[in-house]
C-alpha cells in the first residue's frame, strides 16, 4: 500500500518506466548498495510484511499487484532465508536476512512447536507456531518465521501496539504500583498506537473506563492491561498448559509485568535474559549447528498477585462493552 502510494508521483512512475527504479524492504537497500547492484532480493519473511506476498503460494500475488497496479518488475527475488552466500567485495558474506518478529520467535520455536513467544519491547508481539492449518481464529495474522521453500515454518501473530513509548512516559513521571490504592473499577486498553489484534482499531489509543484518581491508579491499570492483553489473546489461541511459555523484550524486565503476569495466566514462564531477541535469533541462524539455546530464568506464580485472575473477568467484560 505504501508503494502504490509512491506511484502516484509522476517522476517516479517514469522512473519504472526507464529501468532506474525498483522497490524493495531495508536490508533489500542494503544489500543493493553493498553488492553495487548486482543483487536484488529479499527473503520470504521480509516480503510478507509489505503486504504484497502470497505466502501460501510463496510468491508475489498477482491478485495483489494488480489491484495496486504494481509492475512484477520493480520487485526483489524472494530467497530462503538462511540459506543465502552474497559475498561482499570485502570477504564479508551475508547468510541470513530475516524480520525482527521472525528471528525472536526463532529464538525458542527451533526445538519444539508447542511453545508461545510474548515479547514486550517498543511494541506487544505474540506468536505461536501452528501446527493446526485447519485452526485460524479470527482477528490474527499468519506469517512465515523461517522462509525454507517447501519447509517453510509459519506462526500465529499477534500485535499489542505501542505500548513501549506509554511504559517511557509513565517512567519519566515516576510513577508507581498503586496496590495499595487501587481503583477498582479502573481498566484500561494498553494499545498506545491503535488497538491491535484482533480487535483492529485504529482509532483507539490507550482507552480508560474512567478517569484515574491519580498517576499510579493510572499506570496501574496500563499495566493490568498488558497482561490481560496478553491473557485474551493466549485463549483465542487455545495455548493451555502443555505449552512452553517464553518472555522476552525489554518490558519483560519490568518485575510486576513478569509477575503479574504468571499470576494472572496461573502457569510458570520461562523468561528470556538476552533483551534483545531478535539479534539472538539471528546468532541462532547463523550458528544453525549450535545445540544450545539462550538462557533463561523460570517464574512461577506469585500469591500476592492472585487477585489479577478475578480483575481479568471484569476488563474483559469491559472490553467487549467498549469495543463492540
Amino acid at each position: 500500500p505504501k508503494l502504490a502510494i509512491l506511484l502516484q508521483d509522476v517522476s517516479l512512475k517514469r522512473g519504472i518506466e526507464n529501468h532506474a527504479i525498483l522497490f524493495g524492504t531495508l536490508e533489500t537497500y542494503c544489500i543493493w548498495k553493498w553488492t553495487k547492484g548486482r543483487v536484488h532480493q529479499t527473503d520470504m519473511t521480509m516480503a510478507a510484511r509489505t503486504m504484497l506476498f502470497d505466502i501460501d503460494q510463496q510468491k508475489w500475488s498477482d491478485e495483489i499487484i494488480n489491484i495496486l497496479n504494481i509492475s512484477h518488475n520493480i520487485l526483489p527475488a524472494v530467497v530462503s532465508t538462511n540459506s543465502q552466500n552474497i559475498m561482499l567485495d570485502n570477504n564479508v558474506s551475508i547468510k541470513v536476512t530475516i524480520a525482527d518478529q521472525a528471528a525472536a520467535a526463532f529464538n525458542v520455536f527451533r526445538y519444539g512447536y508447542k511453545r508461545v513467544l510474548i515479547n514486550l519491547g517498543t511494541g506487544g508481539f505474540l506468536l505461536s507456531p501452528i501446527t493446526d492449518q485447519s485452526f485460524f481464529p479470527q482477528g490474527y495474522l499468519k506469517g512465515p518465521f523461517l522462509g525454507q521453500g517447501a519447509q517453510s515454518l509459519y506462526a500465529l501473530e499477534a500485535t499489542i501496539n505501542g505500548i513501549g513509548p506509554v511504559w517511557d512516559d509513565f517512567q519519566k513521571e515516576n510513577a508507581q504500583l498503586a496496590l495499595d490504592d487501587m481503583n477498582t473499577d479502573l481498566f484500561c486498553i494498553p494499545d498506545g498506537s491503535g488497538v491491535g489484534a484482533p480487535f483492529w482499531r485504529p482509532d483507539l489509543s490507550l482507552v480508560f473506563s474512567k478517569e484515574a484518581a491519580t498517576l499510579n491508579q493510572k499506570y496501574q491499570a496500563f499495566l493490568e492491561g498488558i497482561i490481560f492483553r496478553i491473557r485474551a489473546i493466549l485463549e483465542d489461541w487455545r495455548v493451555d498448559h502443555t505449552y512452553e511459555a517464553f518472555l522476552s523484550g525489554g518490558l519483560a524486565q519490568d518485575f510486576f509485568l513478569k509477575q503479574g503476569l504468571v499470576a494472572c495466566l496461573n502457569r510458570s514462564i520461562q523468561v528470556l535474559e538476552e533483551k534483545e531477541a531478535t539479534l539472538s535469533g539471528v546468532l541462532l541462524l547463523l550458528e544453525a549447528q549450535s545445540k544450545t539455546d539462550f538462557q533463561s530464568f523460570l517464574i512461577i506464580p506469585d500469591f500476592e498477585y492472585e487477585y489479577l485472575q478475578d480483575r481479568y473477568f471484569l476488563w474483559k467484560n469491559w472490553v467487549r462493552s467498549e469495543l463492540f
